[in-house]
């Protein structure tokens, strides 16, 4: 029996893309404006008026008070996988842009910074027309200017600590369009990434979106669509050493739980295949709460990336960049019933 849970939480003002409107400001271009007073939401808060969705196996919960992205992700007998230590590890969608000189960059976040700034909320709604279960969120992102290219200390909101001066992008929003039991499999949920931008910007490369997981998927594989390799899973492994993307076309990569029950897989295919928006599919770790040691508190994520170079810039106007998240519980091996929702989707023409 098929499980649906509703709900919408209504904003005061709902704006139209065409309401945000700011004065660029040289040498970025996609238009800011300074924020000298911040408001905190903690992870209490932002566990409150939560956005919830469920259909089939999926429950999907977002936050109001963190720009809208992924609080909570769970399929029947998994529990809760996303890692919410912080805004900067939701499920969301962060973008780079590089300045004007090259060597700093801005990093708009869909969900907030690590010290719980949330970024704005500006849509935050379900539909309820069955059969098709969709959710709707979009922010105006929070993040900060001058970030040395390299320094990853900048990031998630340590940068104030160094002088640098934090921004509100309101010449853009990030968001998704999700659909739960998507191709009719239960596991599936398809995840379309909206990008508003006012402007055309150069120099972008975008996490669209990044899964951060808790603590302990430890098992790694890669899936290549087009051929059926399901890639060996590689266990307890630091970030130089996890498989990136196995696919010339199509395909996915997959975590696994320590005790391989639970399956997070997070599938795209390329650009202009499959109406893809994934160039690139890699793990990467992230550190919580400063430990370095992977294999303690770190979280690992999995990350869809694109890339806008000069030849072909983040266009102004609305993008739209399509991958599948999936979500697979079994007794043992759930990586495998992960890489049979890819091969229907792939079957199917996704």
């Amino acid at each position: 029996m098929k499980n649906r849970v509703y709900g919408f939480v209504a904003l005061a003002t709902l704006l139209t893309c065409a309401e945000i409107q700011a004065t660029p400001i040289s040498p970025l271009s996609i238009p800011y404006t300074t924020i000298t007073t911040w408001g905190t939401t903690t992870p209490t808060q932002a566990g409150a008026n939560l956005l919830t969705l469920g259909y089939g196996n999926i429950v999907v919960k977002s936050s109001p008070g963190w720009g809208g992205a992924i609080y909570d992700y769970a399929a029947s007998g998994s529990g809760n996988v996303v890692n919410r230590q912080s805004p900067g590890t939701l499920w969301q969608s962060t973008v780079n842009v590089f300045e004007a000189d090259g060597t700093h960059f801005v990093n708009p976040t869909e969900a907030g910074d690590s010290y719980n700034r949330g970024s704005e909320l500006f849509q935050f709604q379900n539909t309820t027309t069955a059969p098709i279960d969709m959710q709707y969120t979009k922010s105006v992102p929070f993040g900060f200017l001058n970030i040395p290219q390299g320094n990853e200390d900048y990031l998630g909101g340590s940068a104030p600590n160094h002088g640098n001066v934090a921004v509100q992008f309101n010449g853009m929003t990030l968001g998704k369009e999700l659909t739960l039991a998507f191709n009719g499999d239960n596991n599936v949920a398809k995840y379309v990434t909206k990008v508003f931008s006012t402007v055309t910007a150069s120099h972008v490369t975008a996490n669209l979106p990044i899964l951060y997981l808790t603590g302990n998927f430890r098992t790694f594989s890669t899936y290549n669509a087009a051929t059926g390799n399901w890639k060996a899973q590689v266990v307890n492994t630091g970030q130089s050493n996890v498989p990136s993307q196995d696919y010339s076309t199509c395909g996915g990569i997959i975590a696994e739980n320590v005790a391989r029950t639970v399956g997070v897989a997070l599938y795209g295919c390329k650009p202009g295949i499959h109406n893809g928006g994934a160039f690139h599919l890699a793990f990467t770790n992230a550190s919580v709460n400063g430990n370095s040691d992977p294999l303690a508190t770190d979280t690992t994520a999995l990350m869809s990336s694109i890339f806008w170079s000069d030849n072909q810039a983040m266009p102004a106007g609305e993008s739209s960049l399509t991958t599948y998240i999936i979500i697979c519980t079994a007794p043992s091996l759930a990586g495998s019933a992960c890489v049979s929702s890819m091969a229907r989707l792939y079957n199917s023409g996704y």
